[in-house]
């Protein structure tokens, strides 16, 4: 992956750029579906004056925001995945992975669990990549945008498809747990911005209680959501790469 550009002069030494692209047989080129920066955090030691307050204090900040979004979602709801089929959006049984759903009735906020789905037992001969998250748990966590809508209409279903078009920020920790059916919690909240346009913040804890290695273990900042004015069946893109640069 090519290094992001600072200036005109000087190329970033923490940020690369990634970019999906997919190949268009019938015009003969390649289409880019989406663009991004990447970069590393590594675990630092503290010094002395900090001696660990600085992740302490993030650490209280993040059990107080899961506490209270637990003790303000209280009322049980549901995404209907077949309703949504109907409309366009598809979600097979890998990606129906939420459980335990309550929301802020009328404000958007969901609390749901997550669980990891077992991709390997539908991968000729049980075969899976290490990976650190694999896509189809991310999508589900992003679900509870969904939910959030829902909440937000006090409709059963989405009224037209809608995708993500924009993502701010993704924090992904490295001790994420794969392994198939081992459970996230997590809490989202939805606002309209305009006409059919949404913005979502979600954080997702370890485990059903929080209190995995790893108090918080992603975050997803301002997602903007738009109407997929083209979500209807497509015929399959024949070839798909992953651009990078040197």
């Amino acid at each position: 992956m090519s290094r992001m550009d600072e200036s005109s002069l000087e190329k970033s030494k923490t940020w690369r750029q990634w970019r999906v692209t997919s190949y268009n047989p019938v015009a003969d080129n390649w289409v880019e579906h989406c663009t991004g920066y990447i970069s590393t955090q590594y675990a630092v030691s503290t010094g002395p004056v900090d001696n660990g307050i600085e992740a302490t204090a993030e650490i209280s900040a993040s059990e107080k925001l899961r506490q209270d979004g637990l003790q303000r979602c209280t009322i049980p709801a549901s995404i209907n995945y077949d309703n949504l089929d109907s409309i366009g959006l598809h979600f097979g049984p890998l990606f129906r992975n939420l459980s335990n759903i309550h929301v802020n009735k009328g404000k958007g906020e969901v609390t749901a669990e997550i669980a990891v789905p077992d991709v390997a037992k539908v991968m000729p001969k049980n075969f899976l990549h290490p990976h650190m998250i694999h896509p189809s748990t991310l999508d589900s966590m992003m679900h509870l945008f969904i939910a959030g809508v829902l909440d937000i209409t006090g409709k059963s279903t989405l009224g037209t498809p809608m995708v993500p078009t924009f993502i701010k920020e993704v924090r992904v920790s490295a001790k994420v747990d794969s392994t198939p059916r081992h459970q996230f919690m997590g809490l989202g909240k939805s606002e309209m911005t305009g006409f059919q346009k949404f913005n979502s913040d979600i954080t997702i804890w370890d485990g059903e209680d929080g209190t995995g290695e790893d108090c918080r273990q992603g975050m997803v900042r301002q997602v903007s959501w738009l109407r997929n004015l083209d979500c209807g069946p497509k015929e399959a893109v024949p070839h798909c790469r992953v651009e990078a640069g040197s």
